[in-house]
């Protein structure tokens, strides 16, 4: 594009250098200025109005001659060229569509990933930065000219419909991703995936913990709550499929921006010296404010880390839970049925 900006620059200054030295050759034979202009555009465009004086001698006439031809050569030259930027665009608009679509006529042994919002954009910047293939596909055309100009491999579909499951060549991939804010959704998506390869790993987004055994019953392999883990932890079982989340959860509660991007904050609790929560395991202790909070973590004050603790593991004092909830929530420390 860049060049043909520079090709449409070139032709436009040669148009008017031409006009210009004409005026300035009719000016020389003693016409005024504006007669000369008026001469050369309506002898560059054709126009064929009568000259405004005779061009009554030799060098005059082969002098409008060389105008004639030079003028409209210049005059060709640029329409030329803003017809060329056009097509060139086309084209390339329809020879990169045609690419687009080979490429995923030919794809395999990929990861599919359903929904393209702010979950669906950490995965797939893990996965290209880590060249492992994979298809987004979104309902939303914005979304998906953004996932082009990332140069992401992307359709305009709905998973919901088998028809775009099997234009995604489901049947060839190797993982389905579905991250759609509905649990519904998700759950429905698990099922259609599911019927139509049964050996692909499914990884599936639950909001609500009710619905993780309902994905699993879809056909879910596994199932990821965006606020106890996070988009990177989506990329990393397509890639790693073997690990262990526990493993990782060190990094989650280190990965402060990429939480924010999903309106996710972790949340750090001192418990003071007369808590009533002290002495009590884990799973009598509620870490709540509007929505409920995820812990991941108990920090003690001899320095040592915690991470996922089990049920019974007791809290002391000046000890810190680590949780992961809602950016715009406040939690508090509760045992079940009394607040701290």
């Amino acid at each position: 594009m860049k060049s043909a900006l520079h090709r449409f620059g070139r032709a436009v200054a040669f148009f008017f250098m031409v006009l210009a030295l004409g005026t300035a050759g009719y000016v020389a034979a003693g016409w005024t200025p504006l007669d000369a202009l008026y001469m050369m555009v309506i002898t560059i465009f054709s126009v064929g109005y009568e000259e405004v004086h005779d061009v009554d001698t030799p060098a005059l006439k082969l002098y409008t001659i060389f105008i004639i031809f030079a003028g409209t050569g210049s005059a060709f030259y640029v329409f030329g060229t803003v017809i060329q930027m056009i097509t060139e665009g086309e084209l390339r608009q329809a020879l990169g569509a045609s690419r687009m679509s080979h490429d995923i006529d030919v794809i395999k042994d990929h990861a599919i990933i359903s929904g393209f919002g702010r979950l669906g954009r950490i995965i797939s910047k893990q996965l290209h930065e880590s060249g492992y293939r994979f298809l987004i596909m979104d309902t939303n055309p914005d979304r998906i000219q953004l996932a082009k100009e990332l140069g992401y491999k992307a359709m305009l579909g709905n998973a919901l419909d088998e028809r775009d499951l099997r234009a995604a060549h489901v049947e060839r991939a190797s993982v389905l991703a579905t991250v759609l804010p509905s649990d519904a959704d998700n759950v429905f998506i698990c099922l259609s995936a599911r019927n139509l390869n049964a050996n692909m790993t499914i990884i599936a987004r639950g909001e609500q913990g009710s619905t993780e055994k309902k994905l699993r019953q879809a056909g879910a392999n596994h199932v990821i709550m965006p606020a106890a883990i996070g988009g990177r932890r989506i990329a990393e079982l397509i890639l790693h499929p073997g690990d262990d989340i526990e493993r990782k959860l060190e990094r989650v509660e280190t990965s402060s921006d990429e939480l924010m991007e999903m309106g996710l904050q972790v949340r750090f609790l001192a418990i003071p010296e007369k808590s009533p929560v002290l002495g009590k395991p884990i799973d009598q202790v509620l870490v709540a404010g509007r929505d409920p909070f995820i812990v991941v973590g108990v920090h003690s004050a001899r320095g040592k880390k915690t991470h996922g603790p089990h049920s019974d593991h007791r809290i002391e004092a000046t000890d810190q839970i680590v949780a992961i909830g809602p950016q715009d929530d406040e939690p508090k420390l509760m045992l079940k049925g009394a607040a701290s």
